[in-house]
């Protein structure tokens, strides 16, 4: 069984965007080039998501990483995560490498092993 090594947490900004932390894009080998943009592929996977590197080509599941690190959280992805976009409470999300793949939990989400 693969060991989960927390990378990040982040906040879900009113928007539904969340900033990108450096070591998950460090992980996705993410660098931005100039006239290229990269995508992130949202895979739900029971109560976490799968985030992986997009191609050009990536389906409707994915979203354009910006270039000030910020991403858009897909609207199916943020009701497989049950997060609330509202400005009442503050949604959490933590990133965990796992293995080879990087996992998405919201916080408070299930117990963390971590």
């Amino acid at each position: 069984m693969a060991r989960d090594f927390l990378l990040a947490e982040t906040i879900l900004n009113r928007g539904g965007t969340t900033q990108v932390p450096e070591k998950v894009m460090e992980a996705l080998g993410l660098k931005p080039k100039p006239g290229e943009r990269s995508k992130l592929l949202w895979t739900p996977a029971g109560d976490e998501v799968i985030v992986t590197k997009g191609t050009p080509q990536s389906d409707w599941r994915k979203t354009m990483l910006r270039k000030n690190g910020t991403a858009a959280i897909p609207r199916h992805i943020q009701k497989a995560l049950t997060l609330r976009n509202s400005s009442h409470s503050e949604e959490k999300l933590i990133w965990i490498r796992r293995g080879n793949q990087i996992v998405i939990r919201k916080r408070g989400a299930e117990p963390s092993s971590i």
